[in-house]
């Protein structure tokens, strides 16, 4: 049997595809809707990156869905074919992730209406107005509540499932000093990786 909490969220999602339309008209275990006087099959490609823990991951999803009567065709693809159509927003679906900045405003150009890399073509001009004013504030405390608020619109509007943070672990030997974090980790910012030493023994 289905967990508790994971068989309510099934049913919820159940009941607002049957809101939205999409309901087992013929009985084939599929959801389907009418459009243009014929019903259509709820079915999708989902393109991933070709390496094994992102389509073992998309292949969760694709299982999930199917319980619900979804048809979601998982694409693996090499990273450049991959880039290309998500850049040419040629996709129905695709699964990715970012590294985060070393200030949340290089979150823009994400979220940004018609930055490069919104590839859902994400664009809310509440979040746009918040992100130029973040860049000329110089408080501290001001920009904080300025970007909390875009996370709470972005939360709010859905333009992705989010579906976890990825946690990095480093290590290094016991006589190594000197490193200093980021956001974005030990490497790529100034003077990150170039300020390591090693006690003298």
């Amino acid at each position: 049997p289905l967990p508790k909490l994971y068989k309510q969220d099934l049913d919820k999602a159940v009941d607002m595809l049957a809101e939205a339309g999409w309901t087992d008209s013929d009985g084939d275990g599929f959801l389907d809707k009418v459009f243009n006087g014929r019903p259509v099959k709820f079915e999708f490609e989902l393109l991933v990156s070709s390496k094994p823990d992102r389509v073992r991951i998309c292949n969760l999803f694709r299982q999930n869905l199917d319980e619900i009567g979804i048809v979601c065709n998982v694409v693996p693809l090499e990273a450049a074919t991959l880039q290309e159509k998500v850049f040419n927003h040629e996709f129905d679906a695709q699964m990715g992730g970012w590294g985060a900045g070393a200030d949340p405003y290089t979150n823009k150009n994400i979220f940004g209406t018609g930055e490069a890399r919104n590839s859902g073509s994400y664009s809310n001009p509440e979040v746009d107005k918040l992100f130029e004013r973040g860049e000329v504030e110089y408080d501290r405390a001001e920009r904080a509540k300025i970007y909390s608020q875009i996370a709470h619109l972005i939360w709010e509007d859905q333009p992705y499932m989010f579906l976890y943070n990825r946690a990095s672990f480093y290590g290094t030997r016991k006589d190594i000093r000197g490193f200093l974090f980021s956001p974005r980790g030990p490497f790529t910012y100034g003077p990150g990786f170039s300020a390591i030493w090693a006690a003298q023994k």
